[in-house]
Order: structure tokens, then C-alpha cells, then sequence
């Protein structure tokens, strides 16, 4: 069977000669890093665990991985469908096509697996799972109900900053600050007179690392972003390195950053005191309320874009959609 980490493993670092100098060696290493983050970090674990399982398959019915022919992808996505979403076979193909193009090799296409994929997609095919979006008056009810101890400063702070910079889970766990220690990591925050600055280095949606500045203003009510950030690194003494830190059960406060997954059991822990069903939040629940909210008050959609740095306004017609379902209905302009 092929090596596990394949699909990710990138040739450049075969590109200096057996007999090359260690100049040339260098660059052949310092060609493999560059190739190597031509994607990110979740994305290529990702695929290193789709091929895994797309290579230990072959490796029990008698066929070749690496080059994969487009009949046997076909026979490994028509074994799959019974136990995979549709989205989960669709990274699994892209994850096999990826592999075979690190290493130069033509991506398993043809008539037959088009078909069988989209059989696929037409028979088991369903709308993604919609997580209910945190608006302002669920934020209001859960503030009152945190508790005053230390996880109950950190989530609302959490929550409020994760909801006013429309951040990810990913990127509200990766938030740092910096009182002269030097750090530069990718999110960093800042306070300002009028409030904080999220300065983003990179994420999601840009994985070439242009960067960005969110501005979160002070707020004028008990949902203040800024008052509660403050209030927890106070509470915590932090003053260099994670915002948010885990805590365990006797209340001592780590010296990491949380994980995310961490970070979303405590926003459904939060939501879960005041009877919203944790199982319809998700890590997008802050960053789609603050999008949701501000259409229903009837924000600027490039002043929406601008805090939640959506690049198409295609994409952010998804939440007006929902936002308006009522609000802008027909069905309701009719005198019924």
C-alpha cells in the first residue's frame, strides 16, 4: 500500500539530483516547503485521511491507487454511498484527483464515472444541515444566564467577540494580543479609542495571506464586545500570547489557546441555559447571526462583506434569503 501522507507529500522535494551540492539541495527543500503549503493546514489532513481510506481500499480488492483508473474510483464512490454524504465522497474524489496531480499524474476521469457520480449525487443527494444562526435577542437571554465564574467571563466574551467580528471558530481560538512580547501570529488583537482591531494575517478565505483589519466599536449595552474582552483578560491576567484559554473544572485558567472544539461546546453550553437546542448550533452560528441580524436591520450588504470578508455577494444571498423569508414574503403582502 501506498505511504499514508501521499496525497500530500509533495515531489518537489525530489528535484535536486542524488550528486547535487548542498546548495541545491537547500532550494530543493526550501521548493518542497513552498510546495507544501499550496493548501491549508485542515485541508491537508483532510485529504491524507481520505486517501488513507481510498488506498487501504484498493489494497483489499486487488487495485492500483496511484494511478487510479476512473472505473475502479467509480467502484470505491458506489462502495462509499451507503455510509458517506454526498459532501463527504465529494472531498474524497477531489482528495484522490489531488493526489494523482502531485504527482504528475492525469486525474482519474471518463463517461462512466461521471455518470456513476452523478447517480450518486442525484439518489443520495439532500440539502446541507442549516445550523441556526445566534441573533442579538439570543445573545441578550444568554448573557444573563452565563455564570459570573471565570468560564462564564471568558464565554461571553467569547460569544460577543465571536459575534461582532463575524469570526470563525477557527479564528476566535487563534486570537492573540500583544503587550510588547513581539507576537505576530496570524490574529491579533488590538485595542484602539474606538474600540479593537482584529488584524488577520490569513485565513479561510485567503489563503494567500493579503491580511485584513476588522474594526469591533464599543458597544453601548451589556452586549459590549470590547467591555467584555476586557473584563476576561483582567480576570485571567493575561496580557501576552492566547485570548482564549481553556479552564479546567477547578477553575484554573491554562496558558494555551483552547481548541475549537472547545470553543464550541462552550457556545452550546451557553445556548443550552437558555433552552436553544445545542445540536442546532454549530461553529458558524456566531458569524451567521452577525450577517443574519444585520439584514433584518437592514445593513449595507458591502458594509456586511466588509466585516465578514465575503468575497461574492453570491454567497451572502444565502443568508438574505433566510433572513427574509418572512420579512419580504409574498405571501404576506396580500392581505391574508
Amino acid at each position: 500500500m501506498p505511504r499514508t501522507d501521499v496525497a500530500t507529500t509533495s515531489p518537489a522535494r525530489d528535484l535536486a539530483p542524488a550528486a547535487a551540492g548542498p546548495e541545491v539541495s537547500r532550494l530543493a527543500a526550501a521548493a518542497a516547503a513552498y510546495a507544501g503549503a499550496d493548501m491549508a493546514s485542515n485541508t491537508r489532513r483532510a485529504y491524507d485521511s481520505d486517501w488513507r481510506d481510498f488506498a487501504a481500499w484498493c489494497d483489499g480488492h486487488g487495485a492500483h491507487p496511484l494511478p487510479a483508473s476512473a472505473d475502479v474510483v467509480a467502484l470505491y464512490l458506489t462502495d462509499r454511498a451507503d455510509r458517506l454524504a454526498v459532501s463527504s465522497l465529494e472531498r474524497r474524489l477531489a482528495a484522490i484527483r489531488a493526489c494523482h496531480k502531485r504527482h504528475d499524474l492525469a486525474a482519474p476521469r471518463g463517461a462512466r464515472l461521471d455518470a456513476v457520480w452523478a447517480g450518486i449525487r442525484r439518489t443520495n443527494g439532500r440539502p446541507p444541515r442549516q445550523k441556526r444562526a445566534i441573533l442579538t435577542a439570543d445573545l441578550k437571554r444568554i448573557v444573563r444566564r452565563l455564570p459570573a465564574d471565570p468560564s462564564g467571563v471568558r464565554d461571553k466574551a467569547l460569544l460577543l467577540l465571536g459575534f461582532a467580528g463575524a469570526l470563525r471558530r477557527s479564528e476566535l481560538v487563534a486570537l492573540e494580543i500583544d503587550n510588547g512580547a513581539g507576537i505576530r501570529g496570524m490574529l491579533r488583537v488590538v485595542f484602539v479609542a474606538d474600540g479593537l482591531e482584529i488584524h488577520i494575517g490569513r485565513s479561510k478565505a485567503d489563503q494567500e495571506g493579503r491580511g485584513a483589519v476588522l474594526g469591533v466599536p464599543k458597544g453601548k449595552t451589556a452586549l459590549c464586545p470590547v467591555a467584555a474582552l476586557q473584563a476576561w483578560l483582567l480576570l485571567a491576567g493575561i496580557r501576552n500570547g492566547a485570548i482564549f484559554r481553556a479552564i479546567d473544572r477547578h477553575g484554573r485558567i491554562g496558558a494555551v489557546a483552547m481548541s475549537d472544539r472547545g470553543a464550541a461546546e462552550a457556545i452550546k453550553r451557553a445556548c443550552k441555559r437558555v433552552k436553544i437546542d445545542p445540536a442546532s448550533i454549530g461553529g458558524h452560528s456566531l458569524r451567521a447571526g452577525l450577517v443574519t441580524q444585520a439584514i433584518k436591520d437592514d445593513v449595507a450588504v458591502p458594509l456586511i462583506m466588509k466585516q465578514t470578508r465575503h468575497a461574492s455577494v453570491e454567497t451572502l444571498n444565502g443568508y438574505v434569503r433566510q433572513a427574509e423569508r418572512f420579512s419580504k414574503n409574498a405571501a404576506g403582502m396580500v392581505g391574508l
